[in-house]
């Protein structure tokens, strides 16, 4: 246990991830699937986001589809925040939000 109390499990929904490389990519190019599920690693306390530390991947949910080819430019850039907002996404927090309760609220319909 961390001083900060007991580690959380990683929250996975894999559907979420097939449904998400189907989806066009996210980055404002719009080009069609296949994407790669792109997590983001970057942390935000106005969401309640933890980063999640090295060699980890942070929760499903807050995964955005994206080309192969923008993932690894994502990756390289560095700073995957400013990597966004130079691709004309002000909050990829909120996208990713968007994106996991378009899944559920499909989810609920197409039972």
């Amino acid at each position: 246990m961390s001083p900060l109390g007991p580690k959380q499990p990683r929250l996975q929904d894999p559907d979420y991830l097939r449904w998400l490389r189907r989806q066009k990519c996210a980055c404002g190019c719009h080009l069609a699937p296949p994407c790669d599920a792109a997590h983001l690693r970057a942390s935000s306390p106005e969401y309640n986001k933890p980063g999640p530390g090295i060699g980890q991947k942070p929760d499903d949910r807050w995964a955005l589809p994206l080309k192969h080819q923008h993932h690894m430019d994502q990756h390289r850039f560095g700073n995957e925040v400013a990597w966004w907002k130079a691709h004309g996404v002000a909050d990829p927090f909120a996208l990713c939000l968007e994106y996991y309760r378009r899944y559920q609220e499909r989810d609920r319909f197409h039972d």
